[in-house]
């Protein structure tokens, strides 16, 4: 998994770092962040410089304060942390909070100038992502994640010996024999085809299950009657509420942020529901019976939290999937079980 640095101001991001911090920890990474230092914005320069030099990729995390500039210097750390991460050749993912995001005014610098230089800056220079909330700003990082994850692997590949098959060295890191699962799971699903699918797939936490979907969706899927030509599924990422009330709105938030980014285009009697209701356009989406590709929602769970959590969250998944209609080729929701090695219940 990777190293990852957090670089944003302090007190005013400092839910919204949480968020990051929690997500990317759910999926195995490694983070650095300005807590890792002192519950200040004055943390140590060096050290901060060195940890971003030293991990794999960098996300910063920008709204309306330039940060504190130390001595001697003429740029805030933050500003820093970014040139540091540009000089080393560091992946950097980029966030900024959507400027009609409501804010307090005491988290604003009065005078904005540095702050909004330095985002034209880094607008000019990435694909940025807005965020108005701390649950918006998870998806949005989940996505890139995934994102990255799959470009690095592309650029093996082309690095790789020509021959070797392609797909081979594509899923050679992520191997895990799951011949048996993978024919359980296809059987199951192709004699309900009509009927929705719940799985739990357990794992060690560097097996990268997410690759295990990718995998099936590659070589198995698409070969199956009930997967129409040319349609495999369609892998959808979700994060799990801290608790399961509201779980079905806190589920489709994200939904609609991932339909969103990925420019999903919805039909005409969608259109109203842009700024009215996404829940429910994510809803008619899912439900939309002319939808011929299979729908896999997939999360990811530590084996320890699934442990405490097993009587009340798994009810309300099922729940939770058990809500929409009957559709051509089902859904399937689909949990990855993570654990330390030795540690699995």
């Amino acid at each position: 998994m990777a190293k990852i640095y957090i670089s944003s101001t302090f007190e005013d991001l400092k839910v919204y770092r949480k968020a990051v911090y929690d997500v990317l920890n759910q999926l195995g990474h490694k983070v650095i962040a300005m807590e890792d230092y002192v519950a200040s914005d004055k943390r140590p320069l060096q050290q901060c410089l060195t940890d971003v030099a030293s991990c794999d990729i960098y996300i910063g995390l920008f709204a309306w304060r330039y940060g504190y500039i130390p001595p001697n210097n003429e740029k805030s750390i933050t500003e820093l942390e970014y040139q540091q991460a540009t000089q080393n050749n560091i992946e950097r993912l980029i966030f900024i909070l959507d400027e009609t995001a409501s804010w307090p005014p005491n988290s604003i610098d009065i005078d904005r100038t540095l702050i909004a230089q330095f985002k034209k800056q880094l607008m000019t220079n990435h694909m940025v992502q807005q965020f108005k909330t701390p649950d918006e700003l998870k998806a949005c990082v989940s996505v890139s994640m995934q994102h990255v994850q799959k470009v690095n692997h592309v650029t093996c590949q082309q690095a790789s010996p020509t021959n070797v098959d392609d797909d081979i060295l594509f899923y050679l890191p992520y191997y895990v024999n799951r011949t048996d699962q993978l024919t359980d799971m296809l059987t199951k699903c192709e004699n309900t085809p009509n009927k929705h699918t719940f799985w739990v797939i357990p794992g060690a936490i560097n097996q990268c299950h997410y690759y295990f979907l990718k995998c099936f969706e590659k070589w198995h899927w698409k070969e199956k009657s009930y997967c129409p030509p040319n349609q495999p599924p369609k892998l959808i990422n979700f994060e799990l509420p801290k608790t399961v009330q509201n779980l079905d709105s806190y589920i489709l938030d994200q939904l609609w942020c991932r339909f969103r980014n990925s420019g999903e285009k919805f039909h005409d009697s969608h259109e109203k529901y842009h700024s009215e209701s996404h829940k429910q356009a994510c809803i008619d989406y899912l439900y939309d019976s002319n939808q011929d590709h299979t729908i896999v929602l997939h999360t990811t769970i530590s084996s320890d939290a699934w442990k405490h959590r097993i009587s009340d969250l798994l009810p309300a998944l099922l729940d939770f999937i058990d809500q929409f209609p009957k559709r051509k080729n089902g859904l399937v929701l689909c949990v990855l079980l993570t654990y330390s090695v030795g540690s699995f219940f």
